[in-house]
């Protein structure tokens, strides 16, 4: 049977935060992660994170990972609006009480991106088959032997190497040949 872990993060202050995860260490890294990220989830923890440094990982209980919420509902229920208490939720099983379901379906929803038509679809594909401007015609010489394709990675398929060493070549980016070519745009 699996069990979780009910912890506390407790600040050199005295702040604390009160979670539950099936291994503490790794949710430990996930809140830092966060703290230190351009948005992060809890401001309050990310700012007491920053001024006084990583905090102290404290196991409160060990509890089989069925009952790992209601284990953490009755630490939140103790502590929860009390000075220092850096948990945003009142309720365990809620992680963002800002948000209902249907609202984060809705986000979601709007982030998929826009659909193209097929019209549109076969537009941009014929775009990218013809843009001279994307594929560039390549010479690879080599003693006697001169070699030419209509784009870099052909040349890359041909020679058995990825595209990009060729294309470091030509710029003269740490290397000036790549498979014993010399390379130019044509």
């Amino acid at each position: 049977m699996k069990s979780g872990y009910v912890y506390c993060l407790r600040f050199r202050s005295t702040q604390f935060y009160i979670g539950s995860s099936n291994n503490p260490i790794q949710r430990l890294k996930g809140h830092k992660k966060s703290c230190f990220s351009k948005k992060p989830y809890n401001t309050f923890m990310s700012r007491v994170w920053k001024k006084y440094g990583e905090p102290e990982l404290y196991i409160l209980a060990k509890v089989p990972a069925e009952l790992l919420q209601q284990e953490e509902q009755k630490f939140i229920d103790l502590v929860f609006g009390k000075e220092g208490c850096l948990n945003l939720n009142p309720y365990a099983d809620r992680p963002n009480p800002w948000k209902s379901p249907e609202h984060i379906a809705k986000i979601s929803a709007s982030n998929r991106g826009k659909k193209h038509s097929a019209e549109h679809k076969a537009k941009l594909s014929a775009f990218q088959r013809n843009n001279s401007a994307r594929r560039k015609a390549v010479i690879g010489t080599k003693e006697n032997e001169t070699i030419e394709f209509p784009s870099v990675r052909q040349a890359g398929e041909f020679i058995g190497r990825d595209h990009k060493g060729i294309v470091r070549a030509i710029k003269g980016d740490g290397q000036t040949t790549c498979a014993g070519y010399t390379w130019r745009y044509k």
